[in-house]
């Protein structure tokens, strides 16, 4: 989503572990919520922190509010201070 993506699809076949399909059902209702924003036209800003290459971003003003996602890529806390 932080790239330009329009929505997420996933295929589990008998989920054999029920926290993954637990968050992935957490996801879904997320992304459900946040569509209005995400298909709206109109201008997007993506890119990269400064000084935290790690950390992507992308942000969008909808209805006079500025929606802002940011994905840390490492597994690792990236301190922005």
């Amino acid at each position: 989503v932080v790239h330009g993506a329009k929505g997420l699809f996933w295929f589990i076949y008998k989920p054999t572990y029920t926290p993954l399909w637990d968050e992935l059902t957490k996801i879904n209702k997320e992304i459900t919520e946040l569509s209005p924003i995400l298909l709206a036209n109109g201008t997007s800003v993506m890119g990269r922190l400064p000084g935290a290459s790690a950390i992507h971003y992308w942000s969008r003003e909808f209805m006079d509010k500025i929606l802002i996602i940011a994905v840390n890529e490492r597994l690792s806390r990236v301190n922005l201070g």
